[in-house]
């Protein structure tokens, strides 16, 4: 129920109401700051010392890529965690499909960022799954010139699935995949490439990745179980 009820024409309430507005209030800001600590999640390191937590993958992402890099993202448990960790520092930072949660969306909305914006850097963060399903479009980021990064949550499911079928009590089906070289994959269309498995290769890859130029697929091995 309202405080107070405000009865009249919706044109002339709001040019009455707008100048008795303040500009901004300090209970508003602390507002917004809590609701941001809430929504992040807790950092927790890997457990395998040859896996990457995806949120520590997600912070070095940040911390080496230039702030008006744009990222797009597609549907899986990475995009849950990158719609609430990543920083966008100019408009259009960050791109992807919230209604419909689109699988492999995100590398041909890095294409298309990519030939609007050339002189941006555009990373696409897709999980296996996604990658697997548009992975013949690096031969359309290569023909169109268009010199985009894909970074690989490879965790080896299709993780939002598998948590979903644990989390009711279900067993984990249909949703783990067979290893898959995506060096290789990705050499085949043209693409540098490289897998990391640690903090600093990661942060190595994306540093060079960005200076090189060249369209790059960086292969991030992440540990299924680091979401929290």
């Amino acid at each position: 129920c309202p405080d107070t009820r405000v009865i009249g024409d919706i044109g002339s309430s709001l040019k009455a109401l707008i100048p008795r507005l303040s500009s901004s209030s300090g209970w508003q800001s602390d507002a917004i700051q809590n609701f941001r600590q809430q929504q992040r999640p807790t950092e927790t390191a890997a457990v395998s010392d040859d896996r990457l937590s995806p949120l520590a993958a997600l912070r070095i992402m940040r911390d080496n890529l230039p702030d008006n890099t744009i990222l797009t993202a597609d549907a899986g448990q990475h995009k849950v965690y990158a719609s609430r960790l990543w920083t966008c520092y100019e408009p259009l930072g960050y791109l992807t499909s919230s209604g419909l949660g689109t699988m492999g969306v995100a590398i041909p909305i890095a294409i298309t960022a990519k030939l609007l914006r050339r002189e941006q850097p555009v990373v696409a963060l897709t999980g296996d799954g996604g990658f697997l399903m548009r992975v013949s479009e690096l031969e359309t980021a290569r023909r169109e010139g268009t010199a985009i990064i894909v970074v690989v949550f490879n965790d080896g499911y299709l993780n939002l699935i598998k948590r979903k079928q644990e989390q009711q009590g279900y067993s984990v089906l249909g949703s783990q995949f067979a290893d898959v070289d995506y060096i290789q994959v990705s050499k085949g269309f043209g693409f540098q490439a490289v897998q990391v498995k640690t903090e600093a290769a990661l942060a190595e890859a994306l540093q060079h990745a960005v200076t090189s130029g060249e369209p790059w697929v960086v292969d991030a091995c992440i540990d299924p179980d680091g979401y929290n």
